[in-house]
């Protein structure tokens, strides 16, 4: 018997995919329904997911805090404009706590690896992990990732975009579109992390946040579906 079931609106996500988010809520148990479409050029395969995400029994209003008025950080967006793109790339680079990194060869290298199946993946599944939890554990407050996610891409998709093709385009010619969705895509999940931080601490992607900002640039993964392995900066 289904009891509830809360659909949010679709919304574009920083790879130009079309996702529709939907929790259902049967018998005691939270499924978590994500269907990703085509985007405007039909070029990127439909994706579905449903998985039970927890047991909400013995759940109560009063155990969920009030929801608050949640939106990408200012200081930090501010923070990103200042990086300076790309300026350290096949140097020497400080893996990120807790994650295991190598180095990649070179530019071809990069973009191959940026690529590949795997990469994508890890950072789906990196996402995943953070809308799980708060559909498990915060799913009043997690009604607002829409509208997050939405001023978080007007941020990426405004001048701070250009300039990231600009450094591309100085440094290693015409930029693959991969390279820049996929920096899209771990800008606006990083700005996600920080909005819900004070319901979870953030990870994986502020991880690749600092990379970013010292220069480098994260480009794919290795040994292991995400979490297990080893991610891959140029």
């Amino acid at each position: 018997m289904v009891n509830k079931t809360s659909t949010w609106p679709s919304v574009q996500d920083g790879q130009g995919h079309m996702v529709t988010r939907t929790v259902t809520h049967v018998n005691s148990f939270v499924y978590e329904l994500e269907l990703t479409g085509f985007d405007a050029t039909g070029r990127w395969p439909c994706r579905f997911r449903i998985c039970p995400i927890y047991s909400s029994e013995n759940q109560s209003e009063s155990s969920v805090p009030s929801p608050m008025n949640r939106k990408p950080d200012p200081l930090l967006l501010a923070r990103i404009d200042r990086f300076g793109w790309l300026a350290n790339c096949g140097k020497p680079f400080s893996c990120p706590p807790e994650l295991e990194c190598r180095q990649a060869g070179c530019w071809g290298s990069a973009c191959e690896l940026n690529a590949e199946q795997i990469w994508e993946d890890a950072e789906l599944a990196a996402r995943n992990n953070l809308t799980a939890f708060l559909a498990q554990r915060y799913p009043t407050e997690d009604r607002q990732w829409n509208d997050i996610t939405d001023a978080a891409r007007k941020f990426v998709d405004g001048s701070f975009t250009l300039r990231f093709r600009g450094a591309l385009r100085r440094k290693f010619g015409v930029p693959p579109k991969g390279v820049v969705d996929s920096m899209k895509w771990n800008i606006i999940a990083a700005l996600m992390e920080d909005a819900y931080k004070d319901l979870r601490p953030p990870g994986f992607f502020t991880k690749l946040l600092s990379l970013y900002e010292s220069g480098h640039l994260p480009c794919g993964w290795e040994n292991g579906v995400y979490p297990e392995g080893r991610l891959i900066v140029f």
